[in-house]
């Protein structure tokens, strides 16, 4: 069997087994949170196979274990730490705290500050441009236009752990700048 024949036979093997395969992989590998990228780990599993050499692609066809690698490959792929499908989706997926929660270092409390004299005061903050056109922005989309750091990342092109980090340093100089009111 040449190339060209097997790339037939693999055409067809993939037209009348696709469906299949993805069901397996969204059903038994990427459930639960991961289940949304499903697709993306069988395109991603399908493209590691392809790239395998004539004689690999013809001994799986041939020993009909095509499925089986498929499989295998994705599950390791969702799980493997090195591997290019955990790093772009399921690294930054891990953090066990919710995306809303920013640790905070003060220790005063609500009752120590007028909430209205605190909300003028970042209002100042953001309007006097003390905390930076960047870190104002970020704020804006974070909390007033109330987008993920998933929709941000999409939309500006920042991984979401820088995002995180400068999210977290704009309410530093937020609760910098309004300092001041809990003295």
């Amino acid at each position: 069997m040449n190339e060209e024949e097997l790339k037939i036979k693999l055409d067809r093997w993939f037209t009348e087994n696709w469906d299949h395969f993805v069901n397996e992989v969204r059903t038994n590998i990427s459930y639960g949170q991961m289940e949304k990228y499903h697709m993306d780990l069988c395109v991603q599993v399908f493209e590691d196979f392809m790239n395998k050499s004539f004689s690999k692609k013809l001994q799986m066809y041939q020993d009909d274990k095509i499925l089986n690698f498929l499989l295998y490959a994705a599950s390791f792929q969702i799980r493997s730490g090195t591997s290019p499908f955990y790093n772009t989706y399921r690294k930054s997926r891990m953090n066990n705290a919710p995306e809303y929660y920013i640790p905070q270092d003060t220790e005063y409390t609500l009752d120590d500050v007028s909430i209205d004299d605190y909300f003028v005061c970042v209002q100042e903050a953001l309007k006097e441009d003390n905390i930076g056109w960047y870190y104002t922005k970020l704020l804006e989309l974070k909390f007033l236009k109330q987008m993920t750091y998933d929709t941000i990342k999409e939309e500006y092109g920042i991984c979401v752990s820088t995002l995180k980090k400068d999210v977290t340093r704009a309410l530093q100089a937020v609760e910098q700048h309004c300092k001041h009111l809990n003295e």
